[in-house]
């Protein structure tokens, strides 16, 4: 799934996907600043995680996520949108 430019790739058996909040997920990204520093809870397949670094540019997201199949998607998806150098991904809450 590409929304805004950002990839996501997941297993749709295995992880929730909403389109629903796309334009939230937008809006997060607009308010990021460039150098910020993000604590993403919850991270699933990098909703909110992708948009920080990508269109905000935020200098670090460490990314929680417990379930995982979500783990490695965010992980995969990190690579594939080239952030996951500006990202560390913690197992658990």
């Amino acid at each position: 799934v590409t929304e805004h430019k950002i990839s996501q790739s997941f297993d749709l058996t295995r992880v929730m996907f909403s389109r629903g909040n796309v334009t939230e997920k937008k809006r997060f990204g607009s308010l990021v600043q460039q150098g910020e520093y993000v604590l993403d809870m919850y991270a699933g397949i990098g909703y909110y995680t992708l948009p920080a670094l990508v269109h905000g540019n935020a200098k670090h997201v460490t990314a929680c996520e417990w379930n995982p199949h979500a783990l490695n998607a965010l992980r995969f998806n990190l690579k594939m949108n080239r952030v996951a150098d500006r990202s560390v991904v913690l197992e658990g809450d």
